[in-house]
Order: C-alpha cells, then structure tokens, then sequence
C-alpha cells in the first residue's frame, strides 16, 4: 500500500531531519521546471502564482541559482497543517521505516516525493501555468514509474494533488456535522485530520484501508452510509 499526501506552500529550511539524503526520483524535471521558472521577470511571476511583496521576493530568490540552493529531507521541510499533526521528532525509527516504505508526497515541482528526499525551497501549485507546460499533462507519463494499477494507494491528499495520480485511489474525506443535519468539508479541519490519520497509520502500523474504520482522532467517526468502495468518509 502507498499512501500519498499533498505537499505544502509553508517550508521550514532550519537545521534538522536526517542528513543523508535520497535524490529525488524526477529531479531532472524538477530542474528543468525551476530554470523555466526563473526565466520570468519578477512582475510575469507574481503574476502568475498570484503574489506580492516579501512573499513574491522570497519567490524569486528561490529560483535564482535554484540547483545550488541547499536541500533538506522533503518530510522534515513542509510545515503546513498535515505535517504539524504528525509529531516527527517522537518517531522510533520503525515508525520512520514505516513512512521510508508507504509514504508519498505529491509535488507540482518534484513530481513524487519520499520521505528522505532531498529537496530545495520552491513555491508551486498544480493550478499555475509554467510557460509551455501543463503540469497535469507533464507529470501524467512519470507516475507510471512510480505507482501501479494493480496496487493500493490511499489518498491523504487534496484533489488538485491527487488528481496527478491516473490510477484508482481509495480516497479519504473528512467532514463536519451541520446544525441542519448534514455535513460538509472545511479545509482547515481536512488538512488537520489528514495528518492526524497518517500519524494513527505509523503507530498502527496500517498495512490496509479497512483498518482505518477504527479511526477515532479528534472525534472523527466512519460513517459507511456516506462511503463506498473507493471512499471512505470520516464525521464528527
């Protein structure tokens, strides 16, 4: 089983993680992508990630001299919502193996990420348009490489990451209960509950969907009236 995560725009470039890294498996592309990048002038870049200010200088200095920017282990970098929840530094190194064996993290840059990857500050987004490159469409003929259609492959992820996977998916959904009796997804509490699941997974060693339905993190309960075979939805 493979599960994939969605990556984050946050990145935290301290010191820490391990220090022996893995190459990342598309790296020439992730190069090929950045110097596109960095051939736009600083306005058409702002323009097309849809920043300003700091943010858009930081952004343009990443891009600058990209391959020689230094790199850091890709699990210990991102520091959004999902990675917040996962607790990395109270691992025994089982439970890191265990991400080293089932983890994926999707990339707009970097195509597929593992956990020990080395990788360099960057900021983009599915939904952003390199010059002469549709990224759906670029990345599409590299994850036959990575993934399999005869394999499980849980998604963590958001649809505008997990889209990138042209394979069957078990996804997981987590929604909140309405004052009228429904339900509906919030980001913020998606993100949240993503992380929290992975971090059960590690410490249940979840080797298959189905165990998930013990999920009781934060409040969250399985709810099969709302799932299917492919899905499996989480309330609280």
């Amino acid at each position: 089983m493979k599960i994939i995560v969605s990556p984050a725009k946050t990145q935290d470039f301290m010191p820490g993680g391990p220090k022996e890294l893995s190459v990342p498996a598309f790296e020439r592309e992730a190069l090929f992508l950045a110097d596109r990048l960095s051939d736009l002038t600083k306005d058409e870049l702002g323009r097309l990630m849809k920043i300003k200010g700091e943010l858009l200088d930081r952004t343009c200095e990443s891009y600058r001299d990209f391959s020689a920017k230094e790199k850091k282990a890709a699990l210990w970098t991102y520091s959004g919502e999902v990675f917040k929840q996962l607790g990395l530094e109270e691992y025994t190194s089982e439970e890191i193996r265990y991400l080293d064996e089932h983890l994926l993290i999707l990339s707009a840059l970097y195509g597929v990420l593992r956990p020990r990857d080395g990788i360099r500050p960057y900021r983009l987004d599915m939904t952003m348009k390199v010059p002469q490159v549709n990224l759906y469409q670029w990345w599409s003929t590299q994850m036959s490489e990575v993934f399999s259609k005869d394999e499980v492959i849980l998604s963590l992820a958001s649809k505008e990451f997990s889209k990138m996977v042209p394979y069957p998916l078990v996804e997981v959904l987590f929604k909140q209960k309405t004052p009228g009796g429904g339900h509906k997804e919030v980001a913020i509490y998606s993100k949240q509950a993503r992380g929290l699941m992975l971090r059960y997974m590690v410490k249940q060693n979840v080797k298959q969907p189905g165990e998930l339905r013990h999920f009781r993190e934060s409040g969250y309960r399985y709810e099969e009236v709302l799932s299917g075979e492919n899905r499996m939805v989480f309330v609280r």
